[in-house]
Order: structure tokens, then sequence, then C-alpha cells
């Protein structure tokens, strides 16, 4: 409990941080106003002043953070899960690797990257990667699952036992605890 609580307390902090800075020059003219107020001069110009620099800075915020949470980091995010993504792949063709050459899949991790192994899996830096060998009792063989998740990602990849890879939905409870339980794992 006191860990979410820290936790909550330095994101509040960053964003109070944040805003002061983004926001200074209307503090300024705010601070100037009120200065201005205290001696003689004319307050109404004061305070029009100060609230034009409030509308300037507050429209140039928003511009701002469109921009950032709209469009740079959703594309970084994507360049993120396409990191994943790769990691399955590769960790596909070295399970397939390995059953040609020795006749079972092996287990992996969790493991985070940079990896490299004898069958070819090339895992990129801070993605972290699981695979679990399972039995398929109705086909009778073996088969495996993948999952991928990268530290600063969204999505969970992942390949079944059908040999379905996508990546899943932000909305389930099993991708939460998948997600959580590959990033603590290997902190």
């Amino acid at each position: 409990m006191l860990h979410i609580v820290m936790v909550w307390v330095i994101l509040i902090a960053c964003y109070l941080c944040l805003a002061v800075i983004v926001f200074s020059p209307s503090i300024y003219a705010v601070w100037f106003y009120l200065v201005g107020a205290r001696t003689r001069g004319n307050k109404s110009r004061l305070l029009n002043g100060a609230i034009a620099v409030f509308i300037v800075n507050a429209t140039l915020a928003y511009v701002v953070f469109q921009l950032v949470f709209g469009h740079f980091l959703p594309a970084r995010v994507a360049e993120k899960d396409a990191l994943a993504a790769e990691a399955v792949d590769s960790a596909i063709r070295s399970q397939e690797r390995c059953f040609s050459s020795k006749g079972h899949y092996y287990p992996v991790g969790p493991i985070r990257g940079p990896y490299r192994d004898e069958f070819g899996l090339d895992v990129q830096k801070d993605v972290i990667l699981q695979v679990e060998t399972l039995w398929d009792g109705a086909a009778g063989k073996e088969v495996f699952r993948a999952y991928a998740v990268h530290v600063w990602g969204e999505h969970v990849v992942e390949r079944d036992g059908n040999g379905q890879v996508a990546s899943s939905p932000l909305d389930s409870e099993r991708v939460s605890l998948i997600k959580s339980k590959l990033i603590k794992s290997v902190k």
C-alpha cells in the first residue's frame, strides 16, 4: 500500500512541476498584477494583460499537449509494440528450428533483451519475452505459447497454442495479469 501511495505522490509532484514550468508566464503575469495592484496605477490594464497572457499560455499548452499525446507518444508506443511482435516472430522461428533439430520445443524466460541464443532467438533491448511449452491433449502433440511486451509498450503480443499471433486487447484482465507478471519478473 505504501508503495502505491509513494508512486501517486511522485506522479502528482511531477505533474505539478510540469504545470509550473508550462504556466510560468501566467504565474509571472499574475504576480506582476498583484504587485501592481498594491501600487498606484491602472489596475484594469494589468488585469487585462494577465488574462491575455494566461489565454495565450493556455492555448500554447493545449496545442503542445495535443501534439505530444496525440502524435508523438502513440507513434513511439507503436514502435515499441512492433519490437515485441518481432520478438514473438523470432521466438516462433527459433522454436521451429529447435523442434526440427531436437524434436521438442524449449521454454524461454521470462527474459529481458538484448538476448540471443543458439537457435536464432533475437530479443531487442527492453523487450520481455516468455515461451512456455504445453501438451495439447486434443491434438496429441507438444505446442508452445509465446508472450512478449516492451517495457515502454502498451500491448502484449502473444502466440497461443493454435499458432495465432496477435496483439491482445488492453481491457482484458488476463492480458493485464500477463503484462504485470512479465514486467515484475525481470526487475
